[in-house]
């Protein structure tokens, strides 16, 4: 049995001591907020970078296509570039209909 302080809160796990941390937080314990990134210090911090892309993006091709997109969603490695994609493209119908 493995005691855990998270954010002032006592958690005993019954896990392997080789179970990588986020695994108990995620899995075992049920915390949601952590996330595995791609092997960066802090999942997201490319999104302030994939925001300004996308405006830059849409201020010169406002109906832009996925490869339009793609060119410019290689900043991120941590495989949502299809959400990404919606993203934008949603993005580009609303400052259509406008």
């Amino acid at each position: 049995m493995i005691t855990l302080t998270i954010n002032g809160t006592s958690h005993e796990v019954d896990v392997e001591p080789e179970t990588p941390l986020l695994w108990v937080i995620r899995d075992t314990i049920g915390l949601t907020g952590t996330k595995f990134g791609c092997g960066i210090a802090q999942c997201g911090w490319c999104q302030s970078g994939q925001i300004m892309a996308a405006a830059s993006l849409l201020q010169r091709t406002p109906r832009p296509t996925d490869a339009d997109i793609d060119e410019i969603t290689n900043i991120c490695r941590c495989g949502t570039y299809a959400r990404i994609r919606r993203a934008i493209h949603r993005a580009a119908e609303n400052f259509a209909s406008k």
